[in-house]
């Protein structure tokens, strides 16, 4: 907080820019499709390591 009360206009500029592309960047249709994608691929990788070492021919 210290830091952010005394920075200079231009450091809180560049700042405020890169927070605001992140958050139009950012909607909770996006925050929630990369959710789920990572849910699926999580219990995909579950799944794997149940069924143990993959058997060879």
């Amino acid at each position: 907080i210290q830091h952010a009360l005394h920075m200079s206009q231009e450091e809180r500029v560049a700042r405020w820019q890169v927070m605001s592309k992140v958050l139009w960047n950012s909607d909770v249709s996006r925050w929630a499709a990369a959710f789920i994608k990572d849910l699926a691929a999580n219990q995909a990788s579950r799944a794997r390591s149940r069924m143990g070492p993959a058997k060879r021919e």
